[in-house]
């Protein structure tokens, strides 16, 4: 390791010698001929104090294994992915410091290094196979796959029925309670999932709707009814503002009680889901008062789902972060919601950091869904707007109706639509 990456490693000593277990990383280092077999036995014998051992190993590490092999044990199977993020951040802000000097001013918060909190085990052992399906259903709604969307719910329920059927008509103990958890949970993110499905397609009449009963009916069958309680809170919120606009600050309360709920779970997927759905209401609440405190407070409350997000795999972490940098962008660059632009000045600052959310959204572009592209596109119009660069504008913005239209985004067409027309007139 050079000294960037090792100054990296002493800054988070504390942090790496809680959490790390060195036989957990002991085969990955093996195999990249970083440690000998005989290694840790001669570790164990030299001292029976963790912490000793710890630190020898740490030691070791920084003299013989390339920072990049440290960060891929690190992330085998997810084991220690947080404390991976935390190594490439503290890395990335060294580095920064370096270059421009401790003169340059506050670093952005998309440019920072996220600070997982360190998750105390609270959900059972079908924990990542839930999160894996849940994330794998949101993909496919993004990328508006329908028949395949409904494919997979379909067969969730089914599994849901039958198996309540059987406990129903067998003894009492015959069906493992372990296994109705999993089901339950299941068909509980299948019904979450259609949820989000609707409020993707705007469908004004999910307020009262039998999936919002059925959601609610299972939540105490479910592995942790406090965290279903949290989520379906947050839904119901949504869907009562979505079904009536004048019920905003009814919603806002409602999805302020499921986050407050969301205080007393381990940050997670669904925490950040909740503070994501909290931060749509009060994205609307500022398009109505243009308040520049509230609109710094949405920056914030994007910054803060980060960090209940990056305590998931990988995969789900880099998702929401694109998502995220992507609303943030909007914000920014004074776009509604719906893809309306708003009455409000867009500073140079904000555009900066508005380009800088893009930058690090293109990332990750070959994952990125319909929706977003749709989203990622219409940002760039509205950059090239501002800046009057009226030709790319018109190439941006008729690549987001393009990307609005295979998606089906009917809430959002009628918006891109209107300001395809005005850039249109303005190319003359």
């Amino acid at each position: 390791m050079d000294k960037d990456e090792q100054l990296a490693m002493q800054e988070l000593h504390i942090k790496i010698i809680q959490c790390i277990e060195p036989s957990q990383l002991q085969d990955y280092l093996f195999q990249e001929k970083i440690v000998s077999e005989k290694y840790l036995l001669c570790l164990r014998k030299k001292s029976r104090v963790r912490t000793e051992r710890l630190r020898e190993f740490i030691s070791d590490l920084k003299k013989h294994c390339p920072f990049r092999v440290f960060l891929l044990a690190l992330r085998q199977e997810n084991a220690y992915s947080f404390l991976a993020k935390e190594l490439e951040g503290k890395l990335d802000e060294i580095k920064r410091h370096k270059r421009k000097g401790k003169s340059s001013g506050e670093i952005p918060w998309y440019e920072k290094a996220y600070c997982p909190i360190r998750r105390i085990q609270v959900f059972n052992e079908n924990r990542e196979e839930m999160v894996a399906k849940r994330h794998f259903l949101k993909r496919l709604l993004l990328n508006s796959e329908r028949n395949e969307f409904d494919k997979q719910r379909h067969a969730l329920k089914e599994h849901w029925l039958r198996l309540s059927k059987d406990s129903a008509s067998n003894e009492e103990n015959s069906v493992r309670n372990e296994e109705k958890l999993k089901v339950a949970d299941l068909y509980f993110i299948s019904l979450d999932a259609e949820i989000e499905y609707r409020r993707v397609e705007y469908d004004k009449t999910l307020f009262g709707d039998k999936v919002l009963i059925d959601m609610k009916s299972i939540i105490d069958k479910t592995s942790n009814p406090k965290v279903s309680l949290m989520l379906y809170l947050g839904r119901l919120a949504s869907a009562m503002v979505m079904s009536d606009n004048r019920l905003l600050e009814d919603g806002l309360k409602a999805v302020q009680e499921a986050a407050e709920n969301g205080e007393r779970i381990e940050p997670c997927r669904e925490t950040g889901i909740v503070l994501l759905i909290y931060y749509n209401l009060l994205s609307q609440q500022y398009e109505l008062t243009f308040n520049q405190v509230l609109r710094e407070n949405l920056i914030k409350m994007a910054k803060e789902s980060l960090d209940h997000f990056a305590q998931e795999r990988d995969d789900v972490y880099f998702d929401f972060r694109r998502i995220v940098l992507l609303k943030t962008s909007f914000i920014y660059l004074s776009i509604g919601l719906f893809c309306d632009i708003l009455p409000v000045s867009v500073s140079t600052s904000q555009l900066t950091h508005a380009k800088s959310c893009l930058d690090y959204a293109l990332r990750d572009w070959s994952r990125m869904e319909v929706r977003w592209k749709m989203i990622y596109h219409f940002a760039h119009a509205r950059i090239h707007q501002i800046e009057q660069r009226w030709d790319l504008a018109l190439v941006s913005v008729k690549e987001s109706y393009r990307q609005c239209t295979k998606g089906k985004f009917s809430h959002e067409e009628r918006n891109i639509l209107k300001f395809l027309q005005y850039i249109k007139k303005r190319n003359g």
